[in-house]
């Protein structure tokens, strides 16, 4: 949604009006919010603590059985969408 929001808008500030046959959108580098990091400050650093040794007791464990036998519920919430 973010990325076809801020096209359109890109189109809209620089063709509107004009005849154009294609428009193409490309990305490139992008990463997953899991790698993606995380600027902590005063007031978030316990939040973002907490979330990722919770992250690295999931992978932990599911690295051990050799399965996604466990997820965060943010994930859930996600693949449900």
């Amino acid at each position: 949604e973010t990325i076809y929001e801020l096209a359109a808008s890109l189109y809209d500030k620089n063709f509107k009006g004009m005849t154009i046959r294609l428009v193409g959108v490309t990305l490139s580098n992008l990463i997953s919010k899991r790698e993606a990091f995380i600027q902590m400050t005063f007031d978030n650093y316990e939040l973002v603590e907490k979330e990722s040794e919770t992250r690295h007791l999931i992978d932990t464990f599911n690295k051990q059985f050799k399965k996604d036998l466990l997820m965060r519920a943010s994930q859930v919430k996600k693949e449900n969408h």
